[in-house]
């Protein structure tokens, strides 16, 4: 190993593509230090108990719960780690850099002090698979520890061997970047179909006007609409004969027109893919009658299957089966409800009707934006509008955060290697609503926000409204999305000379 004061030193530039970037695993709170707060190590009682541990005890309690060795200080009281080094910058009066190590040598990431007496610039090993060694310290705040690697005395690159051995236990379950991969660089609007809430609408709507705005779209690669009403997981828009017959409901949440079909059928024709929106809360949303929620609990109750297990088994594969390879991809909004285990057999009713579809469980809205092992692109959430705007500039940190690389960690959004993240999605209104309401986002902001994260290989979603009267995109919104349409254009036929 070299001293870390000695200024030449070879990087390693070139990452194996079979070596994850491997996500942070828990929320960071960075304080002073750039301390990384792991869940607490015992019950209820952590706090005292914790008290009484020793930092051995301490440490070998860790191993246990990770599968790790417990790290031993050496007769100086260092030790030594490896992982990677991130970077992040803290905006505020003055702004701070600070590190951390993401490491798994006893499961969890260390927070890493900029100040040593070795006088080591940790930026020129920003964002570099490294070996560290310096001293560790273990706090407790409320029962949780925290762990800091201060006056770092060595760092070394770690050799390719060495990255492969040392990544190998974070293959991911499966490998998304084959679905994920074809709508890199994309963009396409996303519109709400009237549900079942409105019967009137479903009658009465007409295809045509959204499907001749749609075609005018030409560099846009698909389509956004929804299986049910937003924030209303309880009305669908396409039919479902057998659960309407079941439940006897006095106001249906299912129409017997099915305008989801003669949608698909729409995007189908015009040469682009067709993305769902769905709410995972199912016939237990906010919206739902209490008849409409009893009728639901008694007959699942009948089948054996609770709530979760019977929105995937008669819902979603209804639909993922009716509809088939029509629908390309998925958006569960409200989906923190759905476990891991959930998730995989959500994806695998999906896959088994079409396995090339995209999926995402999109669970929080907002930095840091994060998503789980099942998804294949990025919620693309952004900060609630009741705090910001879409086009605050607080939401520009999805677009660079993209712009860093577009596939992005499972647990956060640091860029990763292909293959082992979610393809990163920006996904924005254009009013002041997510359906409703006069377009208002800057022209420019939204074209330059959109050609930044084509450019850099992600996606982007732009969610307008349905006109009521007239089914198709209001004129504010669709001269916007056309001013997109001509830039994302002219954006390509650069990128060819």
């Amino acid at each position: 190993m070299k001293a870390a004061t000695t200024t030449a030193r070879q990087k390693n530039t070139s990452p194996p593509k079979a070596s994850p970037i491997r996500p942070t695993r828990y929320l960071s709170l960075f304080l002073i230090g750039c301390s990384i707060i792991a869940p607490p190590a015992h019950g209820d009682n952590s706090t005292q108990t914790a008290a009484r541990l020793t930092t051995a005890e301490q440490q070998n309690d860790t191993a246990a719960q990770t599968g790790t060795k417990p790290l031993q200080p050496d007769a100086s009281g260092n030790v030594t780690v490896r992982g990677l080094l991130k970077v992040t910058s803290i905006r505020g009066k003055a702004e701070k850099t600070r590190f951390h190590l993401d490491s798994d040598t006893i499961g969890y990431s260390f927070g890493v002090s900029a100040y040593n007496s070795a006088n080591i610039d940790l930026n020129e090993y920003a964002n570099q698979y490294i070996e560290m060694t310096g001293k560790l310290f273990e706090s407790q705040i409320d029962g949780k520890r925290s762990f800091k690697l201060r006056h770092i005395s060595q760092i070394e690159d770690l050799g390719h061997e060495a990255i492969l051995a040392y990544y190998e236990s974070f293959k991911r379950p499966f490998d998304p970047s084959p679905n994920a991969k074809p709508f890199m660089g994309t963009w396409g609007p996303r519109v709400c179909l009237p549900s079942a809430m409105s019967p009137q609408r479903v009658a009465d709507f007409d295809i045509s006007h959204l499907a001749n705005q749609i075609a005018k779209l030409d560099t846009a690669s698909y389509v956004m609409v929804n299986v049910t009403q937003p924030a209303g997981g309880c009305y669908f828009t396409g039919p479902h004969p057998q659960l309407a017959d079941a439940l006897k409901l006095d106001r249906p949440s299912f129409p017997t027109r099915d305008v989801l079909g003669i949608t698909l059928d729409a995007i189908q024709a015009s040469g682009k893919k067709a993305l769902v929106y769905f709410g995972a809360s199912g016939l237990h949303a906010n919206r739902t009658e209490k008849q409409t929620r009893a009728s639901w609990d008694q007959y699942i109750e009948s089948l054996g299957l609770n709530h979760v297990q019977a929105t995937r088994e008669l819902i979603l594969a209804h639909y993922a089966k009716r509809y088939g390879p029509k629908i390309a991809g998925w958006w569960f909004d409200g989906s923190s409800h759905v476990d891991q285990e959930e998730r995989i057999l959500w994806r695998q009713a999906i896959h088994s009707h079409n396995p090339d579809a995209i999926i995402v469980f999109n669970r929080m809205a907002g930095a840091p934006y994060r998503s789980t092992e099942q998804c294949d692109y990025f919620g693309g959430h952004t900060l609630p509008i009741v705090f910001e705007p879409f086009w605050s500039m607080t939401n520009e940190k999805m677009i660079t955060d993209i712009e860093a690389g577009p596939w992005m960690g499972i647990k956060d959004s640091w860029q990763v290697e292909e293959g082992y993240g979610a393809l990163g999605h920006a996904f924005m209104g254009m009013q002041n609503k997510w359906t409703m309401g006069k377009c208002r986002f800057p022209s420019k902001q939204a074209i330059d926000w959109t050609c930044r994260v084509l450019k850099a290989g992600g996606m982007f979603t732009w969610s307008v409204p349905l006109n009521h009267s007239t089914p198709q995109i209001p004129d504010g919104q669709f001269k916007l999305l056309q001013s997109i349409n001509r830039s994302v254009r002219e954006l390509r036929a650069n990128s060819v000379h």
